[in-house]
């Protein structure tokens, strides 16, 4: 067999290869996503990476902004939370009780309590990756009036009827449990508290959604 016969035999044998290669991390891949005892250990590494001056992880609320944050549109999600907190009508005395679960780095929340102004809320973010805790409390509690607890969704570390405002932002479709989760909710949440709950859905599942 000649030179290039040859050299075409390895293109195709090491194409075969790396195709083969990237099939068999693409189910790895899909073993640890639909596996849900990986995912702490999954978002502790995700938040430990270098996300330089970003703080937040969710979708973004995209108006007009002169804001010039990197993460500018992701806390202007939250800015929106609390104008529908505020058109709601619900009447909170200074210092009620504010709990964000999943709250990676903490920026959504700083941006929510920044547009609450100081003494609105006493809030505590908690989530799941020890790395993102370990960063909130570096970044964030110099503000006072806030804490940040390491703890699960579906067991939320808190007592009954404590929680005045709860935050879940784009978090709750990766619990392995949503319905353990909102059972939860309930119990932590003032007979009269506001549930705050922005989330992807997909078409034709807010019916379940009700209902869970």
């Amino acid at each position: 067999m000649g030179t290039l016969a040859w050299g075409l035999v390895l293109v195709v044998a090491a194409t075969a290869a790396i195709a083969m290669a990237g099939r068999a991390f693409q189910r790895r891949l899909r073993r640890m996503r639909d596996d849900h005892r990986l995912r702490p250990t999954l978002w502790n590494r995700f938040y430990a990476l270098n996300w330089g001056e970003t703080a937040t992880n969710n979708y973004g609320f995209a108006p007009s902004s002169d804001d010039p944050a990197p993460d500018r549109y992701q806390r202007q999600m939250y800015r929106e939370l609390f104008k529908t907190l505020e058109a709601s009508g619900k009447t909170l005395a200074p210092g009620a009780r504010l709990l964000e679960v999943s709250c990676g780095r903490g920026g959504g929340l700083d941006a929510f309590l920044e547009a609450a102004g100081p003494g609105a809320f006493e809030a505590t973010g908690l989530d799941v990756a020890g790395s993102a805790v370990s960063f909130c409390q570096k970044q964030w509690t110099r503000r006072g009036g806030v804490t940040f607890v390491e703890g699960c969704a579906m067991n939320l570390p808190f007592p009954d009827d404590s929680i005045d405002v709860l935050l879940n932002v784009e978090a709750s479709n990766d619990y392995p449990d949503r319905s353990r989760f909102f059972a939860e909710v309930r119990r932590v949440l003032k007979p009269d508290g506001v549930f705050l709950i922005p989330t992807p859905r997909r078409p034709g599942t807010r019916g379940a959604w009700r209902a869970s």
